[in-house]
């Protein structure tokens, strides 16, 4: 389950800021061909609610938490690179070699 997590501004985490988006949910699905049924399950939920593009989220912030699954070299995924695409600013965790992509 991803979720957001904002940090205040006394460095605590916290989930009580004001929502400004109409929309009820948000998914951020990387791994598309994983064997469970949670692309089925987007496909009828979208029946019912709107589904907007990542970088078309992204793109409401200054700066996206591109925390990689792994610190190896060379290791860099969507998560930095649609961050680029989306003109935010992305704060990684990962690839020690990360300048190499920019």
């Amino acid at each position: 389950m991803q979720r957001t997590i904002l940090l205040k501004h006394d460095g605590r985490m916290g989930f009580n800021v004001p929502k400004t988006e109409k929309a009820l949910a948000v998914a951020f699905i990387s791994n598309c061909g994983a064997h469970n049924f949670r692309l089925q399950a987007l496909n009828v939920l979208e029946k019912f609610i709107k589904i907007v593009d990542k970088v078309e989220t992204l793109k409401r912030y200054k700066f996206s938490l591109a925390f990689e699954n792994s610190n190896e070299e060379d290791y860099v995924t969507e998560k930095f690179f649609q961050s680029l695409v989306a003109g935010t600013i992305p704060v990684v965790i990962g690839a020690p070699n990360i300048q190499d992509f920019t």
